[in-house]
């Protein structure tokens, strides 16, 4: 911090700060403190986007943007604060796609339709999980793609795309299993019977 207001334009001093205040955010989030994270993670934003806003081609100074405007969305999220959290993630999402970051984009239209959902707007939720759900096919994210899938395929299935619905949590059980989330894998098969019922 000293050395940061020291010389405020040293950019790699403002980003170890913005790293510490970070780290700080990361210990009190774990630790069940939202508003002291909440703070921690603020004074991160404050130098992110001001280094951001002073090279928007610099891709580093972006993601970093990026992160910390997820890590406060989910802080707000948390504390019940869905409006602000939505508006966050899909700053958050603007900020991805303008790097064309695939994985960034992905999960932040996860984080969106969760939201979304929260808000019982089904019809907004849909959008932004079917965009996560086809990234992750094409990065080849077999993590995600099942998570993802999971709410995805249930999603397709109350549409009216059963079979569709289906393959999709079908590939999820599999992927879980190939993961070794055995209670994931049993949770999927456990929709998978209740389909077939």
């Amino acid at each position: 911090r000293r050395l940061a207001g020291q010389d405020p334009s040293n950019a790699g001093w403002q980003r170890d700060l913005a790293a510490a205040h970070s780290r700080v955010g990361d210990v009190l989030r774990a630790q069940g403190k939202l508003a002291e994270a909440q703070a921690a993670y603020g004074e991160c934003l404050a130098i992110s986007r001001r280094l951001a806003g002073q090279d928007p081609s610099n891709a580093g100074w972006q993601r970093d943007l990026a992160v910390t405007l997820g890590d406060i969305a989910r802080i707000r999220a948390a504390k019940g604060e869905v409006d602000a959290a939505l508006q966050l993630q899909q700053e958050r999402l603007a900020v991805n796609e303008k790097l064309e970051d695939m994985d960034g984009i992905a999960a932040a239209s996860w984080d969106i339709a969760q939201l979304e959902l929260r808000r019982r707007d089904f019809k907004a939720a849909f959008p932004p999980l079917a965009r996560s759900y086809s990234i992750l096919q094409q990065i080849g994210r077999l993590d995600g793609l099942c998570t993802v899938g999971m709410l995805f395929g249930q999603f397709l299935c109350a549409a009216g795309k059963r079979e569709e619905g289906i393959k999709v949590l079908t590939r999820s059980r599999d992927g879980f299993l190939k993961l070794g989330r055995s209670q994931d894998a049993k949770q999927t098969q456990a929709l998978l019977d209740g389909l077939s019922q």
